[in-house]
């Protein structure tokens, strides 16, 4: 229970905050997550040969300002761990999850809301996975575990005292001696499913040969090169003028050098600041109607350039506020208050740069 419908909380989350939520909000969450917690450990305590396992979330491990009450409430279930295990070690299990994949709370989230987890660094998890870290949990007698985390999402990367490896892109090579043979064309070819009955895209790659080492074998760096070529070409080369325009405003907002056609603007380090900003600048440049969730919707170069050739009018003065120059970093009115709603995700740096940028707009 979190204190009412948390699908509202993406419309009007203004009364969870640490400053608006009432003794009565809290109270209503304590019941199930604090009271009842406490007094089944008690009884877990009192008996022999039993063991208890709370279910936490990431909420209570980095928090959010706007689900004050259910932070508050998770981060007393890692407490209530630490407690207890120092009393009887190997007996009180917490688990903080990230995001359950349509499944109890989630089942009432916006499609979007999924986007923007995964956009963090939370990790969508299915029973099968949830299932499975539990049991390996338990088996390794891990006390307290955080799990569902994408530790190459920079929101995530930032806390960790060590360089995570980047996420590994499955591929597959293979020949044919029909020249008409295409198995990419195949329906469900490229769906593979892992051990946790995940859903993985597989890159296929025709060759003429299989390359060899000079003992018979498979000649791997071989084969990985000849992909990363294929890759490089196909998909960081924009081809319309649309899609060069919108890849120069993420190279400006992300600091990177030629993102590729296909490349998700979240996974090239974007946060709720930069997608404030690609937004504006788009929204001047075409002079369309955008808002934050069609970053969402539209993450790349091509999608976003497909969904700006959709919403393209003639030039017309926009409503809504004067637009202030793109080149300086500035927002509109309405791309501020969107920012402005989900301020609490930004960190210390980004929230001194809104702050900085909105001065500059207001003494212009």
């Amino acid at each position: 229970a979190v204190g009412g419908d948390i699908g509202t909380r993406w419309q009007d989350d203004s009364e969870h905050t640490m400053v608006n939520e009432t003794i009565a909000s809290y109270q209503q969450l304590f019941a199930t997550k604090v009271y009842a917690s406490w007094g089944l450990a008690n009884l877990v305590s009192q008996r022999a040969n039993t063991f208890m396992v709370s279910f936490g979330s990431v909420i209570g491990v980095f928090g959010a300002a706007r689900y004050a009450s259910y932070a508050a409430a998770h981060t007393f279930l890692s407490q209530l761990t630490q407690y207890f295990n120092q009393k009887m070690p190997g007996r009180f299990y917490q688990f903080d999850w990230a995001v359950w994949e349509n499944i109890g709370l989630s089942q009432q989230e916006p499609a979007y809301a999924m986007d923007y987890y995964r956009s963090i660094g939370y990790s969508l998890i299915s029973p099968h996975m949830g299932m499975d870290c539990l049991l390996a949990g338990l088996c390794h007698r891990q006390a307290e575990l955080i799990i569902g985390l994408d530790a190459d999402k920079w929101p995530i990367r930032k806390h960790l005292a060590f360089e995570s490896h980047p996420l590994q892109k499955l591929a597959a090579c293979y020949t044919a001696s029909n020249q008409n043979t295409d198995i990419g064309s195949l329906t469900g070819a490229n769906h593979v499913y892992d051990m946790f009955h995940v859903l993985s895209q597989c890159e296929l790659l025709r060759l003429e040969q299989l390359p060899e080492t000079a003992e018979g074998k498979f000649d791997i760096p071989a084969l990985q090169s000849m992909f990363d070529s294929n890759v490089a070409e196909d998909e960081n080369k924009p081809v319309t003028e649309m899609e060069k325009q919108i890849a120069a405003y993420w190279c400006n907002v992300l600091k990177v050098d030629e993102p590729g056609l296909h490349s998700s603007f979240f996974q090239l380090g974007g946060n709720s600041l930069t997608a404030t900003q690609l937004i504006s600048r788009l929204k001047q440049a075409f002079n369309i109607h955008l808002e934050m969730r069609d970053l969402f919707d539209a993450a790349t170069v091509s999608d976003m350039a497909a969904l700006v050739a959709s919403r393209q009018v003639q030039p017309e003065q926009e409503a809504g506020g004067v637009l202030i120059d793109a080149e300086n970093n500035a927002i509109d009115s309405q791309s501020a208050d969107e920012l402005l709603a989900n301020i609490d995700q930004l960190s210390e740096e980004e929230v001194a740069e809104l702050l900085t940028t909105m001065q500059q707009e207001s003494e212009a």
